[in-house]
């Protein structure tokens, strides 16, 4: 061992480096309190190792990770037309500099290519440990929402989408495991078990994610199996059966519940205060402020001050001072930075849903489990953000861009790895 630690060179610490830490963020970022900061920092150390000419003669980026760092530099350039437009504070830049921080992540990656199974063990392994995290809190803690140490919303949006990459990305192993059903049956069940825990936390608008991320991995699984229909069937029937049974009774179908209760009564002129009733009216003093300047924008101060118009003449009720969100990503960016900014949001979370189905029609079918670990993570943040901000506070941001370029480079490393054995068969 001694001899072989000898013998590394820069390109190899920079590659067992990056390993270790790329692994750990995927694995441990939002299992304790404060530790995507950490994380994210140690990745951020990592681009020292482009001093080394090795590293970075090694550098060939891929076309889906050059239209990546263009989509994250006009997600970044909306915030600062919106900072010299309206005179926004500058903090408001705290949030697109973590998208700067994590874009000399793609090169890196790419330069050093990480061994793909390592990184599709974290996202198994982090999937488990989201679960079990979730289950000390709800049986141990007590807590109603686990997650709520951290954000209970931010939890549930990102333990579904490492969850669903996780079972998308297990198809990898089935050629192997084709003889040992057990083995396999194993690392889905692990890779699942995050979703229970994005159901623990009991946010609505993560786990409405659910349903079509189920879907597209079974467009993935199935073809791959040689499955006899009527046993496939009945497992199905039997499966919905006791699912919908176990969470018929549960909190979170009372929160569903809850959620359509309100919305009937919304429509029909009750504007109570409960979560449903203020994110519509967040929506509509948006809406309402964005049309004004549908191109631009009004800024934050001037949505702010819309909103506070509005209530003082009775328009909307005082229960909406206390937020100065508009409780959905789409919503504030098209009242802060106009169709400009919406523009940019779709793009930054549309990414990977574009690119993941581009990829998953154009690549050969060992590339799929990549192509739909992709697509459903986007899938997972491209809805929950249209009822919550999860991009917009700090851990989501910090998640959402370190996982999408991880994901991205892993599929782009893949599609050139199988291309060159195609070439060389």
């Amino acid at each position: 061992m001694l001899a072989y630690i000898q013998k590394m060179d820069t390109f190899d610490w920079a590659k067992f480096y990056l390993t270790t830490v790329t692994c750990c963020f995927i694995i441990f970022s939002v299992t304790f309190l404060n530790s995507y900061n950490i994380f994210s920092a140690l990745l951020v150390c990592s681009y020292v190792f482009f001093l080394s000419p090795k590293v970075r003669q090694n550098i060939r980026l891929s076309n889906i990770e050059k239209a990546l760092i263009c989509i994250m530099f006009c997600y970044i350039a909306s915030f600062f037309m919106e900072v010299i437009l309206y005179d926004a504070k500058i903090r408001i830049l705290d949030k697109p500099a973590k998208v700067l921080l994590l874009i000399p992540l793609i090169p890196m990656l790419n330069a050093v290519k990480i061994n793909y199974r390592y990184l599709i063990a974290a996202f198994i392994i982090s999937s488990g440990l989201l679960f079990c995290l979730a289950g000390y809190e709800k049986l141990i803690l007590r807590q109603l929402r686990p997650g709520s140490l951290i954000n209970a919303i931010q939890f549930s949006a990102i333990a579904i989408a490492i969850a669903s990459a996780a079972i998308a990305l297990v198809a990898t192993f089935i050629q192997h495991y084709q003889k040992k059903s057990f083995y396999l049956i194993l690392l889905v069940f692990i890779a699942a078990s995050g979703l229970w825990a994005g159901i623990l936390s009991q946010s609505r608008g993560s786990i409405i994610a659910i349903p079509v991320t189920i879907f597209l991995i079974g467009l993935l699984y199935f073809p791959k199996f040689n499955l006899n229909k009527t046993k496939t069937t009945l497992a199905i029937s039997i499966t919905l059966i006791l699912s919908t049974t176990i969470i018929y009774n549960s909190p979170v179908m009372k929160r569903f519940q809850h959620f359509t209760d309100n919305l009937i009564a919304y429509s029909e002129g009750d504007t109570t205060r409960n979560s449903t009733s203020i994110r519509l009216n967040l929506w509509k003093v948006a809406l309402e402020a964005g049309l004004s300047a549908p191109i631009v924008g009004v800024g934050h101060k001037q949505l702010v001050a819309y909103k506070k118009q509005q209530i003082e003449h009775g328009n909307y009720g005082k229960e909406l001072f206390r937020y100065d969100n508009s409780h959905s990503s789409y919503a504030n960016a098209f009242a802060r930075r106009g169709l400009i900014g919406l523009i940019a949001v779709v793009l930054f979370l549309g990414f990977p849903i574009y690119y993941g189905i581009k990829y998953w029609r154009r690549e050969p079918q060992k590339i799929a489990p990549y192509t739909v670990g992709l697509t459903v993570f986007g899938s997972v943040f491209f809805i929950s953000n249209i009822t919550q901000e999860v991009i917009f506070l700090n851990t989501g941001i910090i998640m959402y861009t370190g996982l999408l370029v991880i994901l991205t480079s892993l599929l782009s490393e893949r599609i050139k790895t199988t291309k060159s054995e195609e070439a060389r068969g």
